[in-house]
C-alpha cells in the first residue's frame, strides 16, 4: 500500500464524513426552524423523511452513474448535488420547496454512499480492502460527531441557515481534493476499457507505484455487462438477493437503536442532556468498533468476522434493552451496542463493496443500500407502534435485534 493508495482512500473517509454531516444537518436546524417558521413536529418529520427518501433514490439511480461515466465524475456529481442542495435550503420560503431541497441533497448523498462504497476497496490491496472501507464507514459517524460540535458553534453565532451554508461549503473544499488525489479506479478502467484505458490505468499504477500493463486484462466474461436487470437475474441473483435482505434487516436493528437512543435514556429517568451526551458516547464508541472490525477482518478474514459481529449486534441491542439506572450501566450498554453497530456496518459495506465485478460494482452497491434503506425508514415506525401498543422496552429491543441476527444468517456464505 502505496501512500498516493491511502491518499485515495483518506478522500473516501472525507467524503463519508460530509455525507454524515448532511446527513444530520436538517437535525441540527431543525429547532431554528421549527422556531422561525412556527411548525410542528408533524412538519418536521415532514422534513426529516424527504431527505432519507432522497438517499434511497440517490442509492439506486445515481450510484449506476459510477458504472457508466467512471467513479471519479460520478463522485464530483454527488458533490455539486450536495452543495447546490444545502447552498438552496436556507434560501427556501415554504415548507414544500425546503423539503424538496433536502430531497434533492438526499440524492447526492445517497449516490455518494453508494460510490465511495466499492471505490474505497478498489484502492486497496486485497488483504486491506476491509481496513479500507472501515476506515471510509467510521467517517460517517466522525462527521455527524465533528459536523455538530461545528453546527453548536454557528448556531451560537448565526441561525439555522449557516448549517447548510457550513454544509456547502465543504461539498465544494472537497471538489479540490478529489481533483488531486482521488484518480479513476483502475479496476473500473479495465472493466469498462474506454478510450485510451490502458494509457490511464499506467497512469494510476505509476502513482500507486504498481507494476504497469502490456495490455489490457480480457474482461471475464466477454463485454462487460451492468444494470439492475443483470443482478437480479441468472448467477447474480441469489447473492443479490441475500446481500438487499441483510443489509436491510441490519439497517432495522441499527435505525431502531440510533433513532430511539436518546428518548428510552429520557424515559429510564435520565434529562435530555444526559441522554444526548449518552448518544454521543456511543457514536464515539461505533468509531472505535468500525477501525477494530477492519484490522480484524484484515486478519482473520471476513467470513469469520462479520457472523461474531452480527451477532454481537443482536446480543448487545437486546441487552440494552434490559438499560436501568445507574447511568455508568445504561452509558456502558449503550457504548457496547454502538460499538458493534458501527463495527458491523463497516463489515457489511466491506462484503458490499466487494461482492459484485467491477463493471457493476456501484450498480450492485447502489441497488442493496438504495433497497436495503427501507428498512431505515421502517424500523423507528415500527418500534413506535410496538411501543403504543404497550409492548415492553425488553421485547422490542430483543425482535430487533433478531433482525440483525438474520442478516447474519443471509450473508454468512457469501462472506466465505
Amino acid at each position: 500500500m502505496s501512500r498516493a493508495q491511502w491518499q485515495a482512500i483518506a478522500v473516501t473517509v472525507a467524503l463519508s464524513a460530509l455525507d454524515g454531516f448532511d446527513v444530520l444537518a436538517m437535525t441540527f436546524a431543525a429547532p431554528g426552524i421549527s422556531a422561525s417558521r412556527g411548525i410542528g413536529k408533524t412538519e418536521l418529520g415532514l422534513l426529516l423523511s424527504s431527505g432519507l427518501a432522497g438517499m434511497a433514490l440517490g442509492s439506486l439511480f445515481l450510484s449506476p452513474v459510477a458504472d457508466r461515466l467512471g467513479r471519479r465524475p460520478a463522485v464530483l456529481l454527488c458533490l455539486g448535488v450536495m452543495a447546490l442542495g444545502m447552498a438552496l435550503s436556507p434560501l427556501m420560503g415554504g415548507l414544500g420547496s425546503l423539503a424538496a431541497c433536502r430531497l434533492f441533497t438526499g440524492v447526492g448523498i445517497g449516490g455518494m454512499v453508494g460510490i465511495i462504497t466499492p471505490l474505497a476497496a478498489e484502492f486497496a490491496n486485497l488483504r486491506m480492502k476491509p481496513v479500507a472501507v472501515s476506515l471510509m464507514t467510521i467517517g460517517y459517524p466522525v462527521g455527524g460527531f465533528l459536523g455538530g460540535a461545528a453546527s453548536g458553534l454557528l448556531l451560537a453565532a448565526y441561525d439555522w441557515r449557516a448549517v447548510f451554508l457550513f454544509g456547502a461549503g465543504m461539498a465544494l473544499l472537497l471538489v479540490p481534493l478529489v481533483l488531486r488525489y482521488l484518480p479513476e479506479s483502475p479496476d473500473y478502467l479495465a472493466a469498462r476499457q474506454p478510450k485510451d484505458a490502458l494509457v490511464r490505468i499506467n497512469r494510476v499504477l505509476g502513482r500507486f507505484g504498481l507494476q504497469r500493463l502490456d495490455v489490457l486484462p480480457v474482461p471475464e466474461s466477454g463485454a462487460p455487462k451492468s444494470g439492475v436487470r443483470a443482478l437480479l437475474t441468472g448467477a447474480a441473483r441469489q447473492r443479490t438477493l441475500r446481500l438487499m435482505g441483510g443489509y436491510f434487516l441490519y439497517i432495522m436493528s441499527i435505525y431502531y437503536f440510533l433513532s430511539w437512543l436518546p428518548k428510552i435514556v429520557a424515559d429510564v429517568g435520565f434529562d435530555p442532556a444526559t441522554a444526548a451526551g449518552v448518544a454521543s458516547a456511543s457514536n464515539l464508541a461505533g468509531i472505535a468498533g468500525g477501525a477494530l472490525a477492519g484490522m480484524l477482518a484484515s486478519r482473520f478474514g471476513l467470513a469469520r468476522v462479520i457472523v461474531a459481529v452480527l451477532g454481537g449486534t443482536a446480543f448487545s441491542i437486546a441487552l440494552f434493552g434490559q438499560a436501568v439506572p445507574p447511568l455508568g450501566l445504561v452509558t456502558l450498554l449503550a457504548c457496547l451496542a454502538g460499538f458493534f453497530v458501527m463495527a458491523g456496518m463497516s463489515l457489511l459495506y466491506a462484503l458490499i463493496g466487494t461482492a459484485f465485478a467491477p463493471a457493476e460494482r456501484a450498480t450492485g452497491a447502489g441497488l442493496v443500500i438504495g433497497v436495503g434503506r427501507g428498512g431505515a425508514v421502517l424500523a423507528p415506525a415500527l418500534a413506535g407502534l410496538m411501543f403504543d401498543a404497550g409492548v415492553g422496552l425488553a421485547v422490542v429491543s430483543a425482535l430487533m435485534g433478531l433482525a440483525a441476527l438474520g442478516a447474519a444468517v443471509l450473508v454468512r456464505r457469501l462472506a466465505d
